[in-house]
Parts: C-alpha cells; structure tokens; sequence
C-alpha cells in the first residue's frame, strides 16, 4: 500500500531535517513618521498640510550552501491626510509583498555570482535610475531576473524583468489604505548590464545601459515608453584632507508619448539627457565636515506642438539624496531642472550626524513643467527658487534610529501666476520620524 503525502508535509519535512548548516534568518523594521507643510507647494485644499504615515517591513530569509529563499511583506499607510492632500501609490501601499525569489550566491575562481529569480527589489548604481527606496513610504520592485558577478576590480549587474505596478491608484482607495496587490505586466520589461570597474584605490568608472518596453494594458495606462537610456559615472572617494568628487552623466533616446491618456496616440522621439557634478573637501576637524559644491541638469520638453520629447526620465530612480525630501514634499526631481547647490555634512557627535544645503532651481524649458507638481507657467518665468534644506539623525541604540528634517522654500518668478500651485508665500516643510529594526 502506497501512501501519498501532501506537498506542504514534503517540504516542511525537507526544512526540519536539512543538514544544519541551513539557516532560517527573521528581521525587520518599523517606522513612524510625522510630516507638516506649511503654504505647500503641491497642489492641496489650505494653506497648510500633516499627515502621518508607517512603514512596517518583515524579511525572511533561507539559505542552505548556495541556495536561498527571501521574502519580504510591507505594509504602508497614511492618516491624519486632509482631502487635499496630494497622496499616492508612493504613500500608500497596504499589506505588499514585495520580495519573494529564489537565489543562488556561490563563489568560483575567485568570482561572487548572485543570481535572483522571481520578485525583487534591488539597488544599481547610485541609484539614479533603479533603486530600493529609503526615504519614500512605498518600495520599487521587480518580477524577473537579476544576475551580479562581483569580481576582484569589476562588477557586473544585469537585469531583466517586468516592474510590479502599485496598487491601488483611486483616491478613495488610497485615503482608505484598501489591500489591492501589486502585479507585473509581462509585456512590459525593463533590461539593462551595470558595469562598475575599479581604477584606482579612490576611483571608480560606472558605465550602463538599460532598456524599457511598455505599452497600455487593460487595466493601465502607460506613456508607451520605448527607452534606451546610456550612461557614465566617475567617482573619486573622499579621504581625509583631501578632495573627492563625482561626475555622471546620461543620454537618452527613444519613443514615447507626452502623456498616458487614452486620446493621447501620438509616438514622438525621445532625446534627452541629463548631468550631474559635484565635488568636495573633507576635512579633519572635530566635527569631521565635508564640503560639497553640487550641479544638476536635465532636460525638459522644449516644444509641446513638435515631433520631439526632451525630458528626461529616471525610469525607477530615487531623487531624495539630490533634491531633498518626497512624499509630503517632493517639489523637484531629475527632469526639466538646472541646479547648483552647496552642502555641509558634518558630525556633531559619535552617533549624530547631519547636513545643511542650499539649492538654487530653474527650469531648463519654460515651455515644460516642473513635473513633479505639474506646474506650468504660461508667461515663460523660469526661476523656480531657492531652497534650503537640513537634517539630523542620532542613532539612539543598535535598534532604535531618530531623525528629524526641514526645507524652507524661497518661490521666485515661476510662481507667478503658475498653474496647479497659488503664490501665497514661501512654503515650509518639517518631518520627524522613529525607526526601531528588529
């Protein structure tokens, strides 16, 4: 007589009796974080806004030899939102798993290959271009592949997947922190090859190129973007009394359309870039300072009625570390901007660190936006402001981190009489947040 037994007894079996060196590893964080906006810039219902929003995130992971299982469910929400509050799936994504694959990490000849198959989120980079998300409430993931082989002064990083679109998107459901799952459409993918190279013992050479096809789908809207996107990246570490710098830069070209409606079935031609620079000093003071000079450039749709489309786009790149803090904020990001700035890191004690900035905003097209608020100025004004920006965080224990932020925001000419935001003085924005990691 033949008995069958069901496939979960099979595979907890196989768990339980796996030779010990099988791991079984539980971790997590959670988060609380308070905002406040005063005169906001993004479009809202008054002349101030709060919301309060948490992040809970919990990771398993099972390695056995080479082999190894990760899964990660995070839960985002908001309240205390008003209903002008300018919330979206970068806010609000309930009860998500966002990682769950299979990998393989195994040495051979002195090479480190990870490859991961399934869903995932992932750094690349600086992480301009495809990141996992800090700052914002709400993560990037991916379903698909990722193949990395780290050698002894390269490191190769190639993608190919489908990106999980967030859901819900309709203010009801967002303002209700309704479940609806994320999924990928597979006829939509993003590829691309990373290649770091080691120069020098400070220096390091980025180069990449990444891909992505999309097309509407029956329940979603897209751009039809058909992007190829080339880049380069210098950096030179920064060491004690001594100069550091970075230098990036990024060619685009392709289709894709201006907006995501239906009527809109126009294809144009992508042409874009975008630049970055910054250098620095570090000093050997007591607070251990560094001085850094910061510019920015990338390019905006120079003229809506062409055959052309000029801004440039990140693709799943975060902007926080450039241009200051999002969700509640989150006024400028890498298209249709010339920027320099100047910041000051320092250390005001051995688990306190901080930072002072001050940035300086145009546009580089007054026929385009300033995409993330979709403001628009008609009478071709394209001094945006001025603004400065700070934060503190302490690590209180091992487990227990606090932080605490401001940007205060001069507006110049572009505000007068812009679309989608009111000139009634300079805005203000603060947050504080917890983060215990268990």
């Amino acid at each position: 007589m033949t008995m069958k037994l069901p496939t979960s007894v099979l595979l907890t079996t196989v768990f339980l009796t796996a030779p010990s060196f099988a791991e079984w590893k539980l971790s997590g964080d959670y988060r609380l974080r308070m905002e406040f906006v005063d005169n906001p810039i993004r479009e809202s219902s008054g002349s101030e806004d709060h919301a309060l929003s948490h992040r809970l995130r919990l990771q398993a992971l099972y390695k056995q030899d080479s082999f190894y299982f990760k899964g990660e469910l995070q839960d985002s929400r908001m309240w205390l939102d008003d209903e002008g509050t300018p919330i979206g799936t970068d806010d609000i994504n309930a009860v998500e798993p966002v990682q769950a694959h299979i990998g393989w990490l195994f040495d051979r000849n002195g090479d480190t290959h990870d490859l991961k198959l399934g869903r995932f989120s992932v750094d690349i980079g600086k992480r301009r271009f495809i990141s996992r998300s800090r700052y914002r409430n709400t993560q990037n993931s991916f379903t698909g592949v990722y193949y990395s082989i780290k050698q002894p002064t390269q490191w190769w990083q190639f993608i190919y997947a489908s990106p999980d679109n967030r859901f819900p998107r309709d203010r009801d459901s967002l303002d209700g922190n309704q479940v609806k799952l994320d999924k990928p459409y597979f006829d939509n993918v993003l590829y691309g090859l990373h290649l770091t190279s080691t120069l020098n013992k400070e220096s390091k050479l980025e180069s990449f190129y990444y891909g992505l096809n999309e097309s509407d789908q029956e329940d979603l809207a897209t751009r039809n973007r058909q992007l190829h996107t080339f880049g380069l990246r210098l950096t030179n570490q920064y060491r004690p009394d001594d100069w550091g710098y970075e230098f990036a830069g990024s060619y685009q070209i392709g289709d894709a359309r201006a907006s995501s409606s239906a009527s809109d079935v126009t294809d144009l031609d992508v042409k874009a870039y975008f630049l970055h620079s910054s250098f620095g000093y570090q000093f050997t003071d007591s607070l251990n300072s560094r001085l850094l000079f910061e510019f920015d450039y990338a390019t905006g749709d120079d003229d809506a009625n062409d055959d052309e489309y000029n801004r440039f786009d990140s693709l799943f790149g975060l902007r926080r570390f450039d241009f200051g803090a999002t969700n509640l904020w989150g006024v400028f990001a890498r298209a249709n901007i010339v920027s320099p700035g100047v910041r000051w890191k320092f250390k005001p004690g051995k688990d306190l660190s901080a930072f002072l900035g001050y940035r300086i905003y145009w546009l580089d097209s007054t026929n385009d936006q300033l995409t993330p608020i979709r403001a628009l100025n008609n009478e071709g004004e394209d001094f945006v402001g001025h603004q400065f920006e700070t934060r503190l965080r302490w690590k209180v224990s091992n487990n227990f981190k606090w932080e605490m932020g401001g940007v205060y925001f001069i507006k110049e000419d572009f505000f007068d009489n812009a679309s989608r935001v009111e000139d009634d003085g300079n805005a203000s924005y603060f947050y504080t947040q917890a983060t215990y990691s268990f």
